[in-house]
């Protein structure tokens, strides 16, 4: 760029030249890297959001299928809240966790 610094010996001041064109193209620069930062953390968020929910789904299908290999004794014995909190609940917590993990591991952190 054309956009250099110059040091007056006298007073330690910092002139600049390259006027104003200089600055409008280092503004664009920056503009589109945050805007580009901004579209790769949103792509990100969405994939780890997406393989969370199908990890959850899977759980949720396997925890079902499951359901229905127990005796009808199982059913007798556990209270029905517990049982619905365990099918809801507890696999979100599951889902909250991994999404949580993976986002951890990924190399584009939103701090």
């Amino acid at each position: 760029m054309a956009f250099t610094g110059l040091v007056d010996g006298e007073n330690g001041r910092l002139y600049w030249s390259g006027g104003c064109g200089a600055i409008a193209r280092l503004a664009a620069v920056a503009a589109v890297i945050f805007l580009v930062r901004g579209a790769v953390q949103y792509g990100q968020d969405t994939l780890m959001a997406k393989a969370a929910l199908a990890i959850t789904l899977n759980l949720r299908r396997q925890t079902y299928a499951h359901l229905h290999r127990l005796e009808v004794s199982y059913f007798e014995t556990t209270p029905t809240g517990d049982l619905a909190y365990r099918l809801t609940e507890d696999i979100d917590r599951v889902g909250e966790v991994i999404n949580k993990f993976s986002i951890s591991l990924s190399p584009v952190s939103s701090n």
